[in-house]
């Protein structure tokens, strides 16, 4: 039997655009979660970006010099978080910055 491979190809348009939704999707979530904040006395700024999790968030945290990144965790078994790797996990491993990590 032969190999049967599937090629895709997108236009740089067609990238840019769905790039673009991405990123108004993120930052319609963002702008929502601050709301939360909002009595608070907390000076609270918001960053959306398109890349790896793991690596912009320890990336943006040391560039903006943060105190502290606080991340939830969704509660992956050790075997899930193992396998599939974890955003938080990577960030409380690879960081300078010291994490919080609220379940």
């Amino acid at each position: 039997m032969g190999k049967l491979i599937t090629h895709w190809t997108y236009s740089p348009v067609e990238i840019k655009n769905v790039e673009q939704k991405i990123k108004e999707s993120s930052q319609s979530i963002v702008k929502k979660a601050k709301k939360h904040f909002k009595d608070s006395n907390l000076e609270i700024e918001t960053k959306t970006t398109l890349g790896d999790p793991a690596i912009k968030i320890i990336d943006i945290a040391e560039k903006e010099n943060c105190d502290m990144i606080i991340m939830h965790t969704h509660g992956m078994s050790a075997t899930k978080r193992f396998t599939l790797g974890s955003v938080t996990n990577k960030v409380v491993h690879h960081s300078e910055t010291p994490v919080l990590v609220v379940k």
